[in-house]
C-alpha cells in the first residue's frame, strides 16, 4: 500500500510538473507576441483561463476597460437566450372573421406582427397561401396594418432589381422582387453588349400622391455584358404601405380577390369596426420566424449588428412591455451581467451589437461572460449553454472566422470557436479552444488604439496568440484532480448547431443584404500581410491608451 501510494504521489507530481512547465512556456510565448512591435502600436489586453476551473493561465491588462466592438454580442445573445429561451419564435398573424361557406372574409384582414426583424416578402406569399388553403377566396374589405412603427412590416423595406444581360444590342432582362404596385421600373435604357465591363446605374424618384401611397419610380441606365447579372436594391419610401401592398398582391396571385384597398389603423380601430359589423377577428393564418437558437447563431457567426440589437430589444419588450427600446435592452443586459457575477457599474454599454465607440469592457469580464454562457461557470444554472457554444463562429469553417487562421504559422490543431470584433482602431477575438479529452481554454484578446491601416497586422498577431494557446493544449497534461467532460465539449455543441442550422430555413436574399450592411466586414486571409518579427522587450508594450469616444 505504501508503495502504491508513493507511486500515485509521484504520478501526480509529474503531472503537476509537466503542467507548470507548459504554463511557463505559454507565458513566455504569449509575452513575446504581446510585447512585439506589431501590438505595441496600441493597447492590448489578454486574459486566458482554464474554462473548467477558472484558473488564470496568462493575463495582461485584463482589468483595463477597452472597447471590444462586436464582442458585446456575447452579452446580448446570452441575455436573449436566458430571457426568451432557444425555442422562442416571432409570430406574424393574419386576423379576420371566419370565412363564410363561399370563402368570403367580411370586414377585411389585419396583419398583426411582433417586430420580427427577419420578416420578408416570402412570408407574405406563405401567409397568402395559408389563407387560400383555409378556403378563403374573397376579402370584402381592406388590408390593414398597424400604425405602430416596425411592428408588422417587412424588415428590409426595399425592392430588389436583378438585371441580366441579353443578346448583344437587345434590352436587358429585368426582374423585380417582390411584386408591388408601389414600385415602377423603367429599364429600356439598359442595353446588352458582347464584351466589356457592365455598368448599370439606378436613379430614383418618389411620386407623392394625396391620400394614396407614394410610388417609387426607378430608372435603370447603362450597359451589361451578355449573361452577366447585376443585383441592385432600392429603399421604399414607406415600409408599412409597401408591406400592405406586397401582401395584397400575394393574395391576388394565389387567387384571392380583395375588394378593398390598403390602409393604416390601430388594431383597436379595426376590431371596433368588425364588431359593429357583427364579426369577431381571430387568427386565420400564422407565420413563424426561425427559432431564437438559429437567430442567435446568425448574430454570433456573421456578426449581424441590426439583428443583435433587435433580438435583445425584443427580449426586453417581453419583460417590460411597451415599444422596442434600446435603453430597456441595455438595462436587461446589465441585469443579466449582475446575475452571472459581473459588476454592471464597471461596464459601459449602449447597444446590443457593439456598434459604438462608447462601449467599455475588460477582457476579464468577457471571459466571465464566455465561461457562464458556455456552461463552465457554477454561478447559476444555464440551460442554453449548448445553444450558445454552437452559435459561435468556427475558425476556417464559417462566419467571420471562415477565412481566418489560414496561414501555416497560425494554423490550429483544433477548431477555435469564438467571436470577432472590429471597429476603427478596435480589434477583438474571444472564444474557446477545446481538446478531445474535454479540456477547454477560454480567452479574450482586445486591442485598441492602433492605426486603421494596421488592422490586418493586429488580426494576424491575435491569431499568433491563439496559435500559442493551441500549442499549449498539445503540451499540457490533464490534471488528475480535474475531470473534463468530453461529452459536453465545445465541438459537440458546434456540430449540433451546424446540423440545426442546415435544417432551419435560410433567410431571404433581401434580409441577408440588409443585415450584412451593418455586420462585420468579411476578413481576407492574412497570407499576404507582412508582419515584422515580434520583439521580446515588454517594457514599452501596451502603454498607449484607447481612442477617445466618438
Amino acid at each position: 500500500r505504501k508503495h502504491s501510494a508513493k507511486a500515485k504521489l509521484v504520478k501526480i507530481d509529474s503531472h503537476a510538473a509537466a503542467e507548470a512547465k507548459a504554463i511557463k512556456e505559454l507565458k513566455t510565448q504569449l509575452t513575446a507576441v504581446w510585447s512585439g512591435a506589431n501590438l505595441r502600436r496600441g493597447t492590448t489586453a489578454i486574459h486566458v483561463v482554464d474554462a473548467e476551473s477558472g484558473e488564470a493561465l496568462y493575463s495582461v491588462h485584463e482589468g483595463e476597460p477597452l472597447n471590444p466592438a462586436s464582442n458585446v454580442k456575447l452579452i446580448s445573445t446570452g441575455t436573449v437566450l436566458a430571457t426568451l429561451g432557444p425555442d422562442w419564435r416571432y409570430q406574424t398573424r393574419v386576423l379576420g372573421a371566419e370565412p363564410s361557406a363561399s370563402g368570403d372574409v367580411p370586414s377585411g384582414l389585419y396583419l398583426y406582427g411582433n417586430f420580427d426583424p427577419t420578416l420578408g416578402p416570402g412570408a407574405m406569399v406563405k401567409l397568402a397561401q395559408s389563407l387560400h388553403d383555409r378556403g378563403v377566396r374573397t376579402v370584402s374589405g381592406d388590408i390593414v396594418l398597424s400604425d405602430e412603427q416596425s411592428r408588422d412590416v417587412i424588415a428590409t423595406g426595399r425592392t430588389r432589381i436583378t438585371v441580366v444581360g441579353n443578346a448583344p444590342g437587345k434590352a436587358a432582362k429585368i426582374q423585380v422582387w417582390p411584386e408591388t404596385d408601389l414600385v415602377s421600373v423603367h429599364s429600356k435604357k439598359v442595353r446588352s453588349r458582347k464584351r466589356g465591363r457592365s455598368r448599370v446605374r439606378l436613379k430614383r424618384k418618389v411620386e407623392e400622391r394625396d391620400g394614396l401611397p407614394d410610388i417609387l419610380h426607378l430608372t435603370l441606365q447603362g450597359t451589361i455584358r451578355k449573361g452577366h447579372k447585376r443585383v441592385l436594391y432600392a429603399k421604399v419610401p414607406d415600409r408599412t404601405q409597401f408591406t400592405a401592398n406586397v401582401f395584397k398582391k400575394a393574395l391576388e396571385q394565389t387567387g384571392i380577390v380583395v375588394s378593398g384597398s390598403t390602409r393604416i389603423a390601430s388594431f383597436d380601430e379595426f376590431n371596433a369596426e368588425a364588431s359593429r359589423a357583427g364579426h369577431l377577428p381571430w387568427p386565420l393564418a400564422v407565420h413563424e420566424s426561425a427559432d431564437i437558437a438559429s437567430l442567435v447563431a446568425r448574430v454570433n457567426k456573421r456578426s449581424l449588428n441590426h439583428l443583435a440589437d433587435r433580438l435583445v430589444m425584443s427580449a426586453a419588450q417581453s419583460v417590460h412591455g411597451g415599444p422596442l427600446s434600446m435603453s430597456s435592452a441595455v438595462d436587461l443586459m446589465k441585469k443579466w451581467l449582475v446575475g452571472i457575477g459581473v459588476d454592471a457599474d464597471a461596464v459601459v454599454l449602449d447597444t446590443g451589437s457593439g456598434l459604438s465607440y462608447r462601449t467599455r469592457l475588460s477582457t476579464k469580464q468577457i471571459v466571465k461572460v464566455l465561461r457562464y454562457a458556455g456552461g463552465y461557470s457554477t454561478v447559476s444554472e444555464n440551460p442554453s449553454t449548448d445553444t450558445f457554444r454552437g452559435s459561435l463562429a468556427i475558425s476556417g469553417i464559417d462566419g467571420t472566422l471562415r477565412r481566418r487562421f489560414k496561414n501555416k504559422d497560425v494554423s490550429l490543431h483544433r477548431s477555435m470557436h469564438g467571436k470577432t470584433g472590429t471597429l476603427t482602431s478596435v480589434i477583438a477575438l474571444s472564444g474557446f479552444l477545446a481538446r478531445e479529452d474535454g479540456r477547454t481554454i477560454c480567452f479574450s484578446i482586445v486591442t485598441n488604439g492602433h492605426k486603421k491601416h494596421h488592422k490586418q497586422t493586429v488580426r494576424l498577431e491575435h491569431e499568433h496568440l491563439v496559435a500559442k494557446i493551441d500549442t499549449f493544449l498539445d503540451k499540457s497534461e490533464v490534471s488528475s484532480t480535474i475531470q473534463y467532460q468530453a461529452s459536453s465539449s465545445i465541438t459537440d455543441a458546434a456540430n449540433t448547431s451546424l446540423a440545426d442550422m442546415k435544417a432551419s430555413p435560410l433567410p431571404s436574399v433581401e434580409q441577408e443584404v440588409a443585415e450584412s450592411e451593418l455586420g462585420e466586414p468579411e476578413v481576407a486571409p492574412a497570407a499576404k500581410i507582412k508582419v515584422k518579427p515580434s520583439a521580446t522587450d515588454a517594457s514599452t508594450c501596451g502603454t498607449r491608451r484607447p481612442p477617445a469616444a466618438l
